[in-house]
């Protein structure tokens, strides 16, 4: 995604249709720009928000006009507050987890969101210390769309209890004794609850533990 986030991608003169970003991320700056110009509270939350987790003091939209007046390119660069003042930073310039938590606060955001947002492994790239934020933005989304993810990362599972939190649904995915791919929630697997009591859900699968419960009711 970070990759695909740092393309310049042309568009035409209609900006309105990059209202939303692509599957893979790569209308990253064109989003951003629609934003700056038309849903400015969109916009300035974040801003606001990679100010304060990353230090990043301005977001900055430039339209590039091509030698076919209806079509245009925009860089987006930013402005670190320790170089405030400075050049400001195109994308090719900042880590990939800067960029992939830019693009997924974009997608996450959204005052009018689709229906269904799916990502897979979003916390790839992302600093541990920003787990936790990300894990908040995904449950602020949660609470106005339907959102899926998948992940490997146990620690990042820490942040999501099924129990506690009523709209979170966590599945577990196995093989059955044919080889075939299951997905067993969490809720249904005996035991998983007593062993909450003690350790957070990201140690209790480390530790083998969801594997050897897996009867589901």
């Amino acid at each position: 995604m970070p990759d695909e986030a740092r393309r310049l991608q042309v568009y035409w003169s209609n900006l309105s249709k990059h209202s939303r970003l692509g599957k893979d991320g790569g209308n990253l700056s064109n989003v951003l720009h629609y934003l700056r110009q038309e849903r400015k509270v969109d916009f300035n939350y974040i801003q606001e928000e990679m100010s304060k987790i990353l230090n990043l003091s301005d977001l900055y939209t430039r339209k590039e006009e091509m030698k076919d007046r209806h079509l245009y390119k925009v860089h987006l660069e930013v402005e670190e507050l320790p170089f405030a003042g400075l050049r400001p930073f195109s994308l090719d310039n900042l880590s990939d987890g800067t960029v992939g938590l830019l693009t997924l606060l974009t997608v996450l955001s959204e005052s009018n969101p689709v229906p269904l947002i799916c990502i897979e492994e979003p916390e790839r790239s992302i600093h541990p210390k920003m787990l936790s934020r990300l894990a908040y933005y995904l449950h602020e989304a949660a609470r106005h769309t339907q959102l899926i993810i998948t992940t490997h990362n146990a620690d990042f599972l820490d942040h999501f209890d099924p129990y506690q939190q009523e709209y979170v649904q966590v599945l577990v995915a196995y093989r059955d004794k044919e080889h075939a791919t299951q997905f067993a929630p969490i809720r249904n697997i005996r035991n998983v609850k007593a062993w909450l009591e003690d350790y957070m859900l990201g140690q209790v699968w480390t530790m083998g533990q969801i594997e050897e419960m897996l009867e589901v009711e």
